[in-house]
């Protein structure tokens, strides 16, 4: 079931309904129930993983104490099949939503389950009861398209659950706009309207075809996900919980360091949290985490080396960026109002275009294809 299609529109409204007229003890166990209802229709196997990377998670958060060998040994598990699933996925070169190849939900539930388990680990929540952790990870609005939100908020929404009209206002506006995003400014004006207005230029200018192509791929993405994203909080809105905001304007962002704060900031974020934490405690070496991060990231999305190419261009950038600012001259600091505003907007443009230029990268089928559209701009060929 697409969330764009009347269906899901159904789903979400007659979720709401039944949620609110329930009696407030049952209304959690019929979220509960329908969720998995929703995966067993959809995507069996889905249910099963799920089930099961509950299953363990339960086991270790009850434990009064895990041990680290445990907790990696199922991390491990859970990594492993995420990459077994993912190694055979791609996306689709628009940059939408792609087919499920993968498990409904895997690429997110999988780190909700890992975050779960290591937050226990680290003594950071409560042991937390069986139908806390149904509750979290059975989460309809979340469950197949993000965002990666965390336990400890979605467990105090879920014991100071109450009706909130405006949240009900908010939620309706958050759907809207989504459905918008998606539709109006990624379906129609960027990948149609702009794509009609650039494909003359494939055959009389290939350079800026292609880069323009990728700011086209760009757009779109981030209208798709950021979408999607609106979609999903809107609709816990609507069911009274506030789930992670996951974009905050990463195009307007003035440097490398801040896209990333603010590009799907659940799944950054959880990134910053458990790998460059890990990896930059570990060998005392915080560009080895950025880069760890940054792979992890791309992994993430595609098992592939476009993408580990994609991950290794950000995380230079990233690199870049953080030598700049140790060494960049003191005076810098003490310039006027004037040309430090200058400055912030030409370190916006330059952002930018270093992000647009790097999805050069993935929008094309194969790392290779990807090197080829990426050299053709640099040296602005006329032609393939």
């Amino acid at each position: 079931m697409s969330v764009l299609s009347i269906e899901w529109l159904l789903l979400m409204s007659i979720t709401v309904a039944l949620f609110w007229g329930l009696p407030g003890a049952l209304r959690h166990y019929f979220l509960i129930g329908l969720s998995a209802l929703f995966l067993l229709v959809h995507d069996p196997l889905s249910l099963l993983l799920l089930l099961a990377m509950a299953t363990v998670a339960l086991l270790l958060c009850r434990q009064s104490r895990t041990s680290t060998v445990q907790v990696s040994g199922a991390i491990v598990v859970i990594v492993g099949l995420l990459v077994y699933f993912k190694a055979g996925y791609r996306l689709p070169a628009d940059g939408a939503m792609g087919s499920l190849l993968v498990p409904l939900g895997l690429s997110y539930y999988a780190l909700r389950v890992i975050h779960l388990i290591l937050e226990r680990h680290l003594g950071r929540i409560a042991v937390p009861a069986a139908t806390d952790v149904a509750r979290y990870l059975l989460f309809l609005p979340t469950l197949s398209v993000g965002p990666i939100h965390r336990y400890g908020p979605f467990k105090r929404d879920s014991d100071r659950h109450r009706w909130v009209a405006g949240d009900m206002a908010r939620g309706i506006e958050r759907i809207i706009f989504g459905y918008a995003k998606i539709t109006v400014l990624g379906n129609f004006l960027v990948s149609v309207a702009f794509m009609e207005y650039i494909a003359p230029l494939e055959s009389t200018n290939y350079a800026l075809f292609q880069y323009l192509d990728c700011i086209r791929y760009g757009a779109n993405l981030y209208f798709q996900f950021s979408g999607y994203s609106d979609i999903a909080i809107g609709f816990s809105l609507l069911l009274g919980y506030h789930v992670m905001e996951n974009f905050n304007n990463p195009f307007m962002k003035p440097n490398i360091s801040a896209f990333w704060r603010a590009w799907h900031i659940s799944m950054t974020s959880w990134c910053r949290e458990y790998v460059y934490t890990a990896v930059a405690a570990l060998t005392r070496r915080p560009a080895l985490g950025a880069i760890a991060t940054l792979l992890a990231i791309a992994l993430w999305h595609e098992v592939s080396w476009r993408y580990v190419l994609w991950g290794l261009y950000h995380a230079l950038g990233i690199l870049a960026w953080q030598l700049f600012q140790r060494y960049k001259p003191p005076q810098w600091q003490a310039v006027g109002v004037w040309p430090r505003r200058a400055a912030v907007i030409l370190s916006t443009v330059l952002t930018l275009n270093f992000v647009m230029i790097g999805f050069a990268l993935t929008k094309e089928a194969t790392a290779t294809e990807g090197l080829a559209v990426l050299h053709s701009m640099l040296i602005f060929r006329a032609q393939p």
